[in-house]
C-alpha cells in the first residue's frame, strides 16, 4: 500500500461536480463536439475549474481549513500547458505579475484554499500529467515529505491554436463523428476541458468508508517517436507486469483515445499481461463520453475509477458501437455490474510518457 484516496472532485463537460458527472455517465450521455464545462470562461478558467474540483475533494475528505493551512499538507498540480490564454493575452485587467506558466494555477489554488507553506510542485508530462501528479504525490507521502497531499490536474486547451495543431497530427475525430474508444470505427478524439482532484493520506482514517487504496504506482517512458506510440507498447507492458497478473484485476481504465494508433495496441498490451479467459478484466475509457482533457485526463480517470469501485459498476461507453475484437479482456459498451477489488488506471502522453496506478478497495 502506498496511500489512500479519501476525497475526490471533478469538473467536466457533463457536470460541475463528481456526482453530476457520474449520473450523466450512467445515463449514457456524451459530448458531440470539442467541449468546455459550462460556467467557466476567460483566460483564468483553468484555475477556476481546478479550484472548484479541489474544494469538492477537500469536502469529500473532511479536511478542515486548519489541515489545509498546516505546513505538512502538500499540493501537487498537473497540466500539460497551464493557463494557455495568458500566453497570448495583453489584457490589462489581469492581475499584475501573473506569469503565463504551468506553475501559476497551483499558486492560485493554494491561495484560494488558504494553504500553508507546505511542499508544492507542478508536474508536466503531456497527456500523462494528471496521473504523474498523483504518482509524485504518493512518492511525497512515502518519503515523509508531507502528511497529506492534495492533487489537482486541469486543462483548458480547447483553443484554435491547439485544435489546429491536433488536426494536423490527424488525431481528432472527423467533424461528423464522435470519439469512439476501443471501437473498430474509432478515428480520433474530441478535445475537452476538465479538472479533477483527489486527497491522499498515508492510511485510511479511522471510521472512514469508501476510501480507495493506491496499491502501486509506476511511470516510464521511451524515445520511440515524438507523437506516436510504440506498436507493441513495451513500456506499458512493463508497467502492467509490475502491477498485476492474469485474473487479479477486474477493471482497467485505459488511455483509450479512440485513435487507431493507440487503442488496438493498448488493448493488445493489456490482454498480453492481464488477460484471462476465465476472469477477463473489463477495459473502459471515459473519453467517449467526456472527451480527451489532455493533462487532466489521467487524474480524472483515477477519480472516476474510485466511483466505479464504490458503486460496483463500469458505466456505459455510449459511442462504442462496434468493439474491437479482444481475447482475455472485455469491452462492455452497455456497461456492467462489476465488483471491483483491484483496478489499474493508465495514462500516456506525447514523447513516450506513460504512467499507471493500481487501485484496491
Amino acid at each position: 500500500m502506498w496511500c489512500a484516496i479519501t476525497g475526490i472532485g471533478m469538473v467536466t463537460p457533463l457536470g460541475r461536480s463528481a456526482s453530476e458527472t457520474w449520473k450523466a455517465l450512467l445515463r449514457g450521455m456524451h459530448i458531440t463536439r470539442h467541449c468546455k464545462p459550462e460556467g467557466f470562461e476567460g483566460p483564468l478558467r483553468l484555475a477556476h475549474m481546478a479550484t472548484a474540483a479541489a474544494r469538492q475533494a477537500v469536502v469529500d475528505a473532511g479536511w478542515e481549513s486548519r489541515l489545509l493551512a498546516d505546513d505538512s499538507t502538500g499540493l501537487v498540480t498537473g497540466t500539460s500547458k497551464g493557463l494557455i490564454e495568458l500566453w497570448m493575452s495583453a489584457d490589462p485587467s489581469l492581475p499584475a505579475g501573473l506569469a503565463p506558466s504551468p506553475l501559476t494555477f497551483g499558486h492560485i489554488i493554494a491561495a484560494e484554499l488558504g494553504m500553508g507553506p507546505g511542499p508544492h510542485v507542478t508536474v508536466c508530462g503531456a497527456c500523462a500529467s494528471g496521473l504523474l501528479a498523483l504518482v509524485r504525490a504518493a512518492m511525497m507521502l512515502r518519503a515523509g515529505e508531507a502528511r497529506r497531499v492534495l492533487v489537482v490536474a486541469a486543462e483548458a486547451s480547447v483553443h484554435p491554436l491547439f485544435l489546429g495543431s491536433f488536426q494536423r497530427l490527424g488525431v481528432l475525430a472527423m467533424p461528423s463523428d464522435w470519439c469512439r474508444p476501443y471501437d473498430a470505427r474509432g478515428g480520433g478524439f474530441l478535445m475537452s476541458e476538465a479538472a479533477a482532484a483527489v486527497c491522499l493520506e498515508p492510511q485510511v482514517p479511522a471510521g472512514r468508508t469508501g476510501a480507495v487504496i493506491v496499491e502501486h504506482c509506476g511511470f516510464a517512458g521511451d524515445s520511440f517517436h515524438m507523437t506516436r506510440p510504440d506498436a507493441e507498447m513495451k513500456v506499458l507492458r512493463k508497467l502492467l507486469g509490475a502491477m498485476g497478473r492474469p485474473g487479479d484485476v477486474q477493471f482497467v481504465h485505459g488511455h483509450g483515445t479512440g485513435t487507431p494508433g493507440n487503442d488496438p495496441a493498448e488493448l493488445a498490451a493489456i490482454a498480453a499481461v492481464l488477460g484471462s479467459r476465465t476472469s477477463p478484466p473489463v477495459v473502459w475509457s471515459h473519453k467517449g463520453a467526456l472527451g480527451h482533457s489532455l493533462g487532466a485526463a489521467g487524474l480524472l480517470a483515477v477519480a472516476l475509477s474510485c466511483l466505479c469501485h464504490r458503486e460496483a459498476i463500469a458505466p456505459p461507453m455510449p459511442t462504442c458501437w462496434t468493439p474491437l475484437n479482444t481475447t482475455g479482456v472485455r469491452v462492455e459498451p452497455r456497461g456492467a455490474q462489476l465488483k471491483i477489488q483491484s483496478s489499474i488506471v493508465i495514462a500516456s502522453g506525447f514523447g513516450g510518457a506513460t504512467a499507471a496506478v493500481k487501485l484496491c478497495s
